[in-house]
């Protein structure tokens, strides 16, 4: 391959489909004795052309077994950069790393658009991309969370060079920043971009040999999963990275500049120049698989790929997900066929991905870059360093709100949250009335579900909503005074749950998310049907396998769960909690299923399809005769039952329904999710006692307009008053609310 990738050193346009024209031997030339860069000069005039990547203009690579890129000067790059570094808040620090030359992948629809604020992969991440998240769906390649049919893979000629920030830690790659429209969403706020500039990030899989965290981040729920060798994921951090792409124009453009150079310009490692690109070809899923129509080989029976079987029918491209032989032969298919189709262009090695999230982040496993004092008046906020971006100065500037201690802090608090937060109570609740007057109850709870928030992986919520509540959770705590405890109606670690009692995801999505004071107390939980996903407990009956069973009431590093289906008592507050694990009746939202008729549905993303299925529907023979049994037996006035699931998922278990609506013997209240609002509208009538849908919580969509938590106020004489505490609807979610009802 030693002829290497040549596009024309030319003022045309880029290339239709990737096609590589051939470079004419007296335009190839070095720069100067240095052999500084790999770039050509064009012929007419003898002017320098300093650059990477064509759109529409003439920008010229060559990479070839006998160039090596090398920095351009800094005086050519700053003369072609003029005007656009007149911002001194930007870092124009060039950096002594050295440039990455590398292919980068992107599975993508028939739609054209830029790669920036995206997400890409080497050749094995674009695989496990596809057979993770998408070739498993039968009639189209649309996928867990891709609106439109998958299509085909690109390739993109990458030059990249990390910042002198970034490569001071010892780091060529930052984090992989995850995008969603355009607008970053994560990990934690983003607040790498302005710590380290628009850096080009990396992600794999491969667990390291030292235990640490390392580049395992931030899809960490994927390792020992994914099988496919040396599988990797990139970003490309784009400009206006706050705001979705029809917003991203005016002042964000000057205060968030995109790492792509501008045209004609290497990579220099300052903020306005961390990368370059140049698409330089792409193959069709359906030639990968070896299908001349996907239509016709669904409709003749075909199916690219069944999680149950772990096979195709009528292919076998995709057999064997868990086997690493198998996947490397995926590999070196995908390599072949753009080896055929694009004979001179040279094999690129992938580049090391030297990302460390433990040196990346210095307060890790915390994402933030600061260090907080508080006084008795006010809090010092000091940077790690000086930020340069006006976008680093406004984010500071709204940390501090609201961390102010004392009277201040409750002045501060009660009139930055205005903003945010309304409530919606039974009755007309005033809460500073209700928060002098605790002597008239005899203590109090919260209820929350769907919660766990994963930057990647969501539909149309906010990335502040779950903070929002979290926040809002603890000032409701602490106007009460009195919070015994909160019922956690599950699917706390979007997408796929937790893997062990160790992972991660019990910081980055609850611990650093819900202050310390709210983890005080017990969390009462059960599993919702995204917990399941890489959890062990899917696959046996034993409950100390599980990753979020707990049976320490005192351990409140992790949630109270004892079981699958469990009651505890309160006899001061006369009360008794019964946690219910009801995940069998996912498919109650089909209105005509029977009760024969119920699965647990996502048991197709365990690793043991029909060993899930016989454990699930076992849990919830369990749980229906638990709460008959406590139903029958339990002393106490209230009875407070919830599983993962509203009361309308249950018209096909009348038994039950009629069990909650009993209050012969007691008060019983009832609490599911699953259903991503909150309110007491949309579920089946307990009456004469209560139930709430209590799905809100901020993880996953919004399926209402009504995004919160509920409070349970239990008065001297024993009768619970509930009610809701509602984040402003524009602050948790974008566009109108969905309207399915099945996440």
């Amino acid at each position: 391959m030693g002829e290497g990738y040549r596009p024309v050193c030319s003022n045309a346009g880029k290339p239709d489909h990737g096609e590589v024209p051939e470079l004419t031997s007296e335009a190839e030339c070095a720069l100067g004795q240095q052999d500084q860069c790999t770039f050509c000069k064009l012929l007419a005039g003898r002017r320098m052309l300093l650059g990477a990547a064509t759109i529409g203009t003439a920008i010229v690579l060559i990479v070839s077994a006998k160039w090596h890129l090398r920095q351009a000067p800094r005086h050519e790059a700053t003369k072609l950069l003029g005007h656009a570094n007149n911002d001194a808040s930007i870092s124009l620090a060039e950096s002594s790393a050295k440039i990455q030359h590398y292919y980068m992948y992107r599975v993508q629809n028939d739609e054209e658009y830029s790669p920036e604020n995206q997400n890409m992969a080497n050749v094995a991440g674009a695989l496990w991309y596809l057979h993770n998240e998408i070739i498993w769906h039968h009639w189209s390649r649309k996928g867990t969370y891709a609106s439109t049919p998958k299509t085909r893979i690109e390739r993109f000629l990458v030059f990249s060079k990390a910042t002198p920030e970034l490569f001071a830690k010892g780091m060529n790659f930052g984090v992989v920043n995850t995008y969603d429209l355009g607008e970053c969403t994560g990990p934690f706020k983003c607040e790498n971009l302005q710590e380290y500039g628009p850096a080009v990030g990396c992600e794999t899989w491969t667990k390291p040999a030292s235990g640490r965290r390392g580049n395992n981040f931030p899809h960490q729920q994927w390792v020992g999963q994914n099988k496919y060798p040396n599988a990797t994921w990139y970003s490309l951090p784009g400009r206006c990275s706050s705001r979705k792409f029809w917003n991203q124009t005016g002042d964000c453009q000057n205060m968030e500049p995109s790492g792509k150079c501008p045209a004609g310009v290497v990579p220099t490692g300052d903020w306005t120049c961390t990368y370059t690109y140049q698409k330089v070809g792409e193959i069709s899923i359906n030639e990968m698989e070896g299908l001349d129509s996907f239509n016709t080989f669904v409709q003749q029976g075909g199916r690219e790929y069944d999680k149950a079987t772990d096979k195709g029918i009528n292919m076998d491209f995709w057999n064997k997900m868990n086997d690493t032989d198998a996947c490397q032969a995926r590999i070196e298919s995908v390599n072949k066929l753009f080896q055929t189709k694009y004979p001179k262009q040279p094999i690129l090695e992938d580049p090391t991905c030297d990302f460390d999230a433990t040196v990346f982040y210095p307060y890790w496993p915390q994402g933030h870059f600061t260090t907080t004092t508080t006084t008795n008046t006010s809090t010092t906020v000091s940077t790690s360093k000086d930020n340069r971006r006006h976008r680093a100065k406004k984010q500071a500037g709204h940390a501090g709100k609201g961390q102010h201690s004392g009277e201040d802090d409750h002045l501060r608090s009660k009139q930055d949250r205005s903003e945010y937060v309304h409530h919606a109570s039974q009755g007309a609740l005033d809460r500073d009335v209700e928060g002098r007057h605790r002597s008239s109850r005899r203590g109090s709870f919260l209820v929350v579900g769907d919660w766990g928030y994963d930057s990647r992986v969501h539909e149309n919520v906010d990335s502040r909503c779950q903070k929002t509540l979290a926040d809002e959770m603890l000032v409701k705590m602490e106007e009460l005074g009195d919070v015994q405890f909160v019922i956690n109606v599950g699917d706390s670690f979007y997408p796929n749950g937790v893997e062990s009692s160790e992972d991660e995801q019990w910081d980055t999505k609850w611990r650093n998310i819900y202050d310390k004071k709210l983890r005080s107390i017990p969390w009462y939980s059960v599993y919702g049907n995204h917990d399941y996903h890489a959890d062990p407990c899917a696959c046996t009956q034993e409950p100390n396998a599980c990753a979020q069973v707990n049976y320490d009431l005192n351990n409140r590093d992790r949630f109270f769960m004892p079981g699958f289906n469990w009651f505890i008592e309160h006899p001061e507050l006369n009360a008794e909690v019964v946690a219910l694990d009801l995940n069998h009746w996912m498919g109650g939202w089909n209105k005509s299923a029977k009760a024969h008729n119920q699965r647990f549905e996502d048991c197709t993303y365990t690793s043991c399809p029909q060993a899930c299925r016989l454990n699930i529907e076992a849990r919830a023979k369990e749980a229906f005769e638990l709460f008959e049994e406590r139903a029958a037996k339990s002393k106490a006035k209230n009875m407070l039952v919830f599983s993962h699931y509203p009361t309308d998922y249950f018209e096909a278990a009348p038994n039950f329904l009629d069990g909650l609506r009993d209050n012969s013997a007691h008060d019983i209240l009832y609490f599911g999710g699953h259903r991503h609002n909150t309110d007491q509208d949309s579920t089946i009538s307990t009456s004469p006692n209560q139930n709430w849908l209590v799905g809100g919580g901020g993880g996953w969509s919004c399926d209402g307009t009504k995004q919160g938590f509920v409070v349970g106020e239990i008065k001297i004489d024993y009768t619970v008053h509930t009610y809701a505490v509602l984040a402003n609807y524009s602050r948790c979610c974008s566009g109108a609310p969905l309207q399915h009802s099945y996440s």
